[in-house]
């Protein structure tokens, strides 16, 4: 036997509070994603320099481009399919572009090749596959191998959905638009990735529920299905259709003629990672912006996918791609009471992902079309803002200087930004043939995925990576910063609001026409050469 080498970040906890079922049918066939390290890793530190530079003055990578500085040793990919053919597995679906091989076969041979022991578990009426401690490889691969997803199919994710409780103050998403002063813009030629690891939707409901917005007909929803998921019956996961038609309302609403893809998975972390990857590499679609509103505390992850989903952001970056991620609905302790709590503080991931924009939530209240208060989401049981502190990814250089309450960071602060999340002043919905008011921060991230849309529009241009430009110096005038209240929920102390950045709302919810003059490079003067990608 070969010798082998331990994949340190591939350690794998079991699931608090499932029930063991006994082992996986050895002769079952299962398919998992290999994710290969880059011949030349993403140079970090050049991308957040480019990104403190206004949008009109950079230049991104093309996807040929990216494929030519950043692809995998052509060594790498002979390793793998090698190491295949020795277990009995079939390589699949090899793509230079994203660095991934999907590997096929019987879960005994794959238990053979990672040195594993799958076992079927249940949970919360979920059955799935789950297996504990790290993973291993021959040395022959181990130099190349960055991720292995898929062995584990535990759901991952959650959606970060809320549903009002108090009725009749809700927004139509181009009134909550109106209130940040979103520039005009119709967001023609872009095109937005949405993600969703569970749910479907009605291009009727779609229809009915544009034109009862004053929108004309738009072209229909483009679904992508990736990973082997198939399409779910409309009705079937209302809570789940709730969340894919909030995205889509929302982003759809506020920018009438982008094109929407929505990229559809399981709900795994090889899932979960395999429609990021897929919105990113798509040369077909090609969105200038992705919106994620799934996610769960960033510990539930192995750290082998927090690193493939920080890398393949990093990546966005590079192609111009803005990458939105919802921060969370249950305050600063991000979870939802039940097995396994933890009453203690946790961030939501991917929004921890420090090259992903957090998108925290608010509760606005207006009058005559214009905001005579906001303050942080906060409704006890019925949610909050996720905020905190990250225990998994060092503090990016732009939130130097930034504090959690008294202290200085010691990790990534989530969120970056904020908007109208409150579920009881939050959006008018359509799905499922009812009116519906939803809110949670799943409705933040397609909120402001609609205003870079807008902005790209305008400008001309892709916003690409934000998050350095925003935290830049006396950039505060574009944003509303939030200063009263907090993130408490689930009897776990929440972060106070306060002054500039805070773990609650983050800098803050949009101010657009500042934005736009942030972003069109009016803000401050610079060298007009263009920063281009590393």
């Amino acid at each position: 036997m070969a010798d082998r080498a331990r994949l340190m970040k591939s350690t794998r906890g079991p699931v608090p509070g499932a029930r063991r079922l006994g082992a996986t049918d050895p002769n079952h066939v299962i398919e998992i994603t290999l994710v290969l390290e880059r011949a030349r890793p993403v140079d970090r530190g050049a991308v957040a320099a480019m990104a403190t530079r206004a949008p009109v003055e950079r230049r991104h990578l093309t996807y040929d481009e990216l494929a030519e500085r950043h692809h995998a040793p052509a060594e790498a990919v002979a390793a793998v399919e090698a190491f295949a053919r020795d277990f009995g597995l079939h390589a699949e679906q090899l793509n230079p572009l994203r660095n991934t091989v999907d590997l096929r076969g019987r879960v005994a041979d794959m238990e053979r090749a990672f040195e594993t022991r799958l076992e079927d578990y249940e949970h919360e009426g979920v059955r799935f596959r789950q297996r504990k401690g790290d993973l291993t490889v021959p040395d022959i691969i181990a130099p190349y191998v960055a991720a292995v997803l898929g062995l584990d199919d535990r759901p991952q994710a959650r959606s970060h959905a809320r549903r009002a409780v108090a009725l009749g103050r809700g927004f139509t998403p181009q009134q909550v638009a109106d209130l940040y002063d979103f520039p005009e813009s119709d967001g023609a030629d872009e095109t937005i990735a949405i993600i969703e690891l569970g749910g479907a939707f009605d291009q009727d409901d779609l229809n009915a529920y544009f034109t009862a917005v004053g929108l004309p007909r738009r072209e229909p929803v483009i679904p992508v299905y990736v990973a082997g998921a198939q399409p779910h019956r409309y009705g079937a996961n209302a809570d789940d259709d709730a969340e894919v038609m909030l995205d889509i309302e929302v982003a759809g609403a506020i920018a009438p003629e982008a094109r929407l893809v929505v990229y559809f998975a399981h709900n795994t972390d090889r899932g979960f990672y395999e429609a990021f990857s897929h919105a990113v590499y798509d040369r077909e679609h090609q969105p200038s912006v992705v919106s994620i509103s799934w996610g769960s505390y960033e510990e539930s992850y192995t750290e082998q996918t927090r690193h493939a989903f920080d890398e393949l952001a990093a990546t966005a970056a590079l192609l111009g791609i803005t990458v939105l991620a919802a921060s969370g609905d249950d305050g600063a302790s991000d979870q939802t009471p039940g097995a396994g709590f933890e009453r203690k503080r946790h961030v939501d991931f991917p929004a921890a992902v420090p090259h992903i924009v957090a998108c925290g939530g608010t509760s606005v209240h207006a009058r005559e079309g214009r905001i005579v208060s906001e303050t942080v989401w906060s409704n006890g049981a019925d949610g909050a803002s996720g905020g905190g502190v990250s225990t998994t990814f060092g503090v990016p250089a732009w939130q130097n200087g930034c504090s959690a309450g008294a202290h200085p960071l010691t990790g990534r602060g989530v969120p970056d930004v904020a908007g109208d999340g409150d579920p009881n002043t939050g959006y008018k919905t359509f799905h499922n043939g009812a009116h519906e008011e939803l809110g949670g921060t799943s409705a933040v991230a397609p909120l402001w995925a609609g205003l870079i849309l807008r902005i790209n529009a305008r400008l001309r241009t892709r916003c690409g990576f934000i998050t350095p430009l925003l935290y830049g110096a006396a950039r505060q005038a574009e944003f509303r910063d939030v200063v009263h209240g907090d993130n408490h929920c689930h009897g776990v102390d929440g972060y106070l609001a306060k002054p500039g950045w805070d773990a609650c709302t983050g800098l803050g919810s949009p101010n657009g026409p500042a934005l736009l003059r942030l972003f069109a490079g009016d803000a401050a003067p610079h060298d007009r050469t263009p920063a281009v990608a590393p």
